[in-house]
């Protein structure tokens, strides 16, 4: 599954993508979140939203994850 992270008045091409296990839990909006790398830092989720994307026949495999928006202050 993949998760992807944009900080809060950023345009959608700085969203950060991240492969996670299957069966983690997401973050709640309004929890506090750490990130590490190109996001480092501590944010707060102002937003999430799952995303599904349904192939077309023999067009690829089902692709579905979870996005945010992250906030620096609560």
């Amino acid at each position: 599954m993949e998760w992807a992270f944009t900080l809060e008045g950023q345009p959608s091409n700085e969203t950060i993508f991240v492969r996670v296990p299957d069966g983690t839990t997401p973050p709640n909006v309004g929890e506090k979140v750490t990130a590490d790398g190109m996001l480092a830092g501590i944010y707060y989720v102002k937003e999430r939203e799952f995303m599904a994307s349904f192939p077309y026949e023999n067009a690829g495999n089902l692709k579905f994850g979870w996005t945010f928006v992250l906030k620096s202050k609560p």
